[in-house]
């Protein structure tokens, strides 16, 4: 019945409402005001300076790695280091295949072959999504960040034993990405120019697993039936995690001033964090999520299955709305807006009018956290107005290599450049200004770059696409323009989880974007 209502008559209901507003004053208002807006001068201006910094970028070889489908197409294809590397990558399974005939017999490998038999088919994509699975239904208070290291290799070898088996090499860097060998190389100079090596190193260990996790995407992820398998992980993680919260709710999470202005919100309840940090970095991680997931969701052939899943999405729905995460609200409002306008932009106005319509019927709690975004009488907010104050001095000292990876070559810098006023801070509440604080310019154009390119390509493989594949791509590059408005306001890569979860999110659709153009060139 929810199936059928879903797919039948709410996009009635909705055409039903998109008539109503065009044919609203207020629509012909809002018309009125955007062609005004377009003959001002104001816009005007705008108009050259983008069209000329488009094309003085467009021009660049950067700009032709980062704004091309293929970022890795020319330079790099006639690299003799790269060429190297991949000689070397390739290299390594054909090395590893020789040892699969001097293990097959032995008794380990045997009941390790019974023991999966017993379970069904089972293959690398499995054993990958079995590990994310396991890595974020970890209670925080047992997390240790040396895990995402240890989980990391042991997918490293997975990787490394699933190429031997198919005599394929574990990766080529032309699937990396120009964009992204950028950020790489920017975390080891985080590293080398450093003044506490020992922080920036402890540091890069969590940059170092998450590249692992992204790169084991890149090279395992190669079919749709792959691609679906870790979905299907990662939404038993996002459901069970939402349980969880839901659980922590009803048996009460204490109010936490920390993390509260409790004289703005007197009557807010305690902020569920289900199995993580804290309830910020948990709405982070449902806003990566959620959207990739419903996208596997919606496209589940068995109804029945369908039903019971979509149930199970009610969870972490429910948690985002119980962490009172206002940047990850904005967020996932975003996500939704992105989406919306690629598919069916003609909705947009209507599903507008209907959230601000719905907004006077959420719990009041929830509204009252609402009518605190964007007030700066919220001690929040006050915190991060005078840690980006205090940031944007330190870069007078650090702008070009930055101070290094860490808090500890952070805190010191920016405690100097802030005289410790009022607070001293660990990070720059801003994934952008923070990149730049610890890695330099490099560091802020490889992390843009970077990001742009997965979004763009995402978001361009996915209209060119059709079935799941055009749902996943587009709900994840709509996904990431979501974060990235968090990032505008929490640094969201603090805590190594959310870092994990950012780059196999990126991970997966750049392999995903790979093989929908290799199958629409296929089919051409």
């Amino acid at each position: 019945m929810i199936t059928g209502f879903i797919s039948d008559v709410l996009p009635v209901w909705l055409d039903r409402l998109e008539e109503l507003v065009r044919e609203s004053g207020i629509y012909h208002l809002v018309l009125w005001l955007w062609a005004a807006f377009q003959e001002s001068c104001f816009y005007r201006v705008c108009r050259n300076a983008y069209g000329a910094i488009r094309r003085v970028m467009l021009k660049s070889n950067l700009g032709t790695q980062i704004t091309t489908d293929q970022p890795e197409s020319s330079l790099m294809e006639n690299s003799v280091v790269i060429s190297l590397v991949n000689r070397l990558l390739a290299f390594l399974p054909q090395a590893g295949a020789k040892l699969i005939p001097v293990v097959q017999g032995s008794a380990t490998v045997n009941f390790v072959q019974r023991q999966l038999a017993k379970i069904g088919t089972f293959g690398p994509e499995h054993a990958i999504g079995a590990v994310f699975l396991v890595m974020f239904i970890i209670p925080g208070d047992l997390w240790r960040n040396a895990f995402g290291l240890l989980f990391a290799f042991a997918l490293l070898f997975v990787r490394f034993c699933s190429a031997a088996a198919q005599g394929k090499p574990l990766l080529r860097v032309q699937q990396i990405g120009f964009p992204l060998l950028i950020f790489m190389t920017a975390t080891v100079l985080g590293v080398a120019g450093a003044g506490d090596v020992g922080e920036a190193c402890r540091v890069f260990t969590f940059y170092l697993a998450a590249f692992l996790f992204c790169l084991v995407l890149l090279g395992e992820i190669d079919t749709e039936k792959k691609l679906r398998t870790i979905l299907a992980f990662l939404y038993a993680a996002l459901v069970i995690g939402g349980i969880y919260a839901v659980i922590q709710r009803i048996q009460g999470v204490p109010v936490d001033p920390s993390l509260t202005d409790i004289t703005l919100n007197k009557d807010m309840p305690g902020r569920v964090y289900s199995f993580f940090e804290n309830p910020n970095n948990y709405a982070e991680i449902i806003v990566l999520l959620l959207p990739v997931c419903a996208a596997w969701v919606f496209t589940l052939k068995d109804k029945h299955k369908r039903f019971y899943a979509y149930i199970g999405l009610a969870f972490p729905v429910a948690a985002l709305l119980m962490t009172y995460s206002r940047s990850s609200w904005m967020g996932i409002v975003l996500t939704a807006a992105v989406y919306v306008f690629v598919e069916k932009k003609q909705v947009l106005p209507a599903l507008f009018l209907l959230g601000v319509a719905a907004i006077p019927m959420l719990p009041a709690t929830i509204l009252n956290r609402i009518l605190t975004i964007g007030t700066t009488t919220d001690s929040s907010s006050q915190y991060r107005i005078y840690v980006w104050t205090g940031v944007l001095d330190m870069l007078h000292n650090c702008a070009i290599f930055g101070a290094g990876l860490g808090p500890g070559n952070f805190k010191p810098l920016f405690d100097a450049a802030c005289h410790t006023q009022y607070y001293t801070a660990a990070h720059a509440h801003m994934v952008y200004l923070e990149v730049w604080v610890e890695m330099g310019i490099l560091g802020l154009v490889g992390y843009l770059s970077y990001t742009f390119t997965t979004i763009r390509t995402a978001i361009r493989s996915g209209v060119r696409s059709s079935g799941f594949l055009r749902y996943f791509l587009i709900a994840g590059g709509s996904s990431l323009v979501g974060i990235a408005l968090v990032a505008a306001f929490e640094y969201v890569i603090f805590y190594p989880r959310v870092m994990y979860t950012l780059f196999i999110l990126t991970g997966l659709l750049a392999a995903a974007s790979r093989f929908s153009k290799q199958a629409a060139l296929e089919k051409a």
